[in-house]
């Protein structure tokens, strides 16, 4: 299972089930609590710590967003429908948009934290299963 790095001064982030320090865990190279399913860097696009219950969503999502980026290069290669590619992949939903759909349930809480560094900005997901035992 890959390990996803947080930078220490990222905004503390516990467990809202059972109030484990997922950021500090998670900085430090630790396992997570057992409500955590998944985490997501928007930066490279990476699912990490994902649970088995979890791996067959990601999975999908993972097609799904590899379909759609193929097609964007099929058609750019082939120079047909430029314009409605580009239009249909900025529209399309993001990869945790997608696992949110696949995944919806009244315990399942995805929660994302903006991460600032100059010159970039991303995004890092945590997804919890708040009933998971």
């Amino acid at each position: 299972m890959n390990q996803v790095n947080i930078v220490k001064r990222t905004s503390n982030l516990f467990c809202p089930a059972c109030g484990d320090h997922t950021s500090l865990k998670l900085a430090n190279k630790e396992s997570p609590c057992k409500h955590v399913i998944y985490t997501f860097d928007d930066g490279t696009q990476e699912f990490n710590q994902i649970e088995p219950n979890t791996e067959q969503y990601i999975n999908q999502v993972i097609k799904s967003q590899k379909k759609r980026h193929q097609k964007l290069e099929e058609d750019l290669k082939n120079k047909r429908n430029i314009g409605q590619a580009i239009k249909e992949i900025q529209k399309a939903p993001s990869p945790i948009d997608e696992l949110s759909e696949l995944m919806w349930s009244t315990t399942t809480m995805h929660i994302g934290i903006e991460v600032m560094s100059i010159p970039n900005t991303t995004i890092f997901y945590v997804g919890y299963d708040l009933e998971e035992s």
